[in-house]
């Protein structure tokens, strides 16, 4: 890793870069409403229906408001707060903060350059950014068929994994405790309990067995009696010089717990597994559809400028804004209701629809109007069938 006291060219880039990124997500949180659909389109400043102007059937279905002209400008700082509610509902969104902040946070360690430890912990920080920036790159697998519906299931069995540490949480705890209790006397310091407690039964679970509950292996020199080293305390002994803690307690207390994560806990987890997995499969097709729905209309709700030169439509969306304050005129206040092509384009889409709807219902009733004068054929010939069978018979008893 290129990392000097001073920043070279390629990392002022990366700044640079960054920068932008942070400008476009900015602006994501504040029209998220329409990133994410919690809200409808835009709506004019009065209803259309006071002008006479036709609505789409879409557009009727929501209502709209009445005139307030310029008024609801008072209402933007509570939208930007919904905004950025709905923002942060999103996972990915929050990698990206995230990642962000971490970001900053590096910069402002790496610029103490003249501090070591500082400079350090600004590489340690830019260390942990690059893994959640790496892990951000999995959302473009969302457009993948067989992939995509897959980060679903991710997402779910990290749910099940979250349920899942309190059950293992609660036999880790118990087994540390009481390891830790029977083992070591007094031990004051905080870190080795940690170690002692949480991390080395933890580590049990995949199979690595504790080598200090057996007297026969034990190894004091990898231990301390006083606590001044970075070991861990050692086990009490007796007047012979040997481990006290009795065997038939702390090897069958080792073999029931790992019998009790690594078959039965595990097992539980996998089983989970499996059956989010299978949940998921069912509606694959329908997963993967709406994961590139949303995908489609967050990325339609971005600039049509690439990333590396998106900064220059933020130049000029502020430059265009300023001009427009400037020039505009205060005394006169616009409340006429104005609607985009794309209403037009609606309507004509329901029209089809509407159309081929009505077409759908006139076939289907034709067919259902035919099936059910077959059917009546066909039990009318059943039912002179029936008549010549019984006359057959009534002749054959007389």
């Amino acid at each position: 890793m290129d990392f000097h006291s001073v920043p070279h060219p390629p990392e002022l880039v990366l700044y640079a870069l960054v920068f932008v990124l942070f400008c476009d997500e900015v602006r994501q949180a504040l029209l998220s409403s329409v990133v994410m659909g919690t809200s409808a389109a835009p709506s004019p400043a009065c209803s259309p229906q006071a002008h006479g102007v036709r609505v789409p059937l879409l557009h009727s279905q929501r209502g709209w408001p009445p005139c307030r002209g310029t008024s609801e400008r008072k209402r933007w700082p509570s939208q930007w707060y919904v905004n950025g509610v709905s923002y942060f509902t999103d996972l990915w969104n929050v990698m990206d903060t995230l990642g962000l902040f971490y970001f900053i946070a590096g910069i402002v360690f790496r610029l103490h350059s003249s501090h070591k430890t500082s400079l350090y912990s600004g590489r340690v920080i830019f260390c942990l950014d690059y893994i959640i920036f790496t892990l951000r790159l999995v959302h473009i697998f969302t457009v993948s068929r067989n992939l995509g519906p897959k980060i679903i299931m991710l997402q779910r069995m990290l749910i099940d994994v979250f349920f899942f540490l309190f059950l293992f949480a609660v036999w880790m705890v118990a087994f540390g405790v009481a390891r830790q209790g029977i083992l070591r006397q007094n031990e004051h310091r905080w870190r080795w309990i940690f170690r002692s407690v949480i991390y080395e039964p933890y580590l049990a679970m995949f199979g690595q067995v504790p080598s200090d509950v057996d007297g026969t292996t034990y190894d004091f020199s990898h231990c301390t009696f006083t606590g001044n080293e970075s070991k861990p305390l050692c086990v009490e002994l007796d007047e012979h010089n040997l481990p006290r803690f009795p065997e038939w307690i702390t090897i069958p207390l080792v073999c029931i717990y790992m019998l009790s994560t690594n078959i039965l806990l595990v097992n539980l987890l996998v089983a989970m597994f499996g059956y989010t997995v299978g949940t998921v499969q069912e509606n694959n097709d329908q997963v993967w559809k709406f994961q590139r729905y949303f995908l489609v209309k967050e990325y339609c709700s971005r600039l049509n400028v690439p990333f590396p030169f998106v900064v220059l439509a933020y130049f000029y969306m502020v430059v265009k804004k300023c001009f427009g304050c400037c020039c505009q005129d205060r005394g006169v206040e616009s409340s006429a209701c104005c609607f985009k092509n794309e209403d037009n384009m609606t309507l004509a889409w329901e029209g089809v629809m509407k159309e081929n709807y009505l077409v759908k219902i006139n076939t289907k009733a034709n067919d259902t109007s035919e099936e059910m004068r077959h059917r009546f054929r066909q039990l009318d010939t059943k039912l002179n069938d029936l008549k010549g069978l019984l006359k057959e018979i009534a002749n054959k008893i007389k």
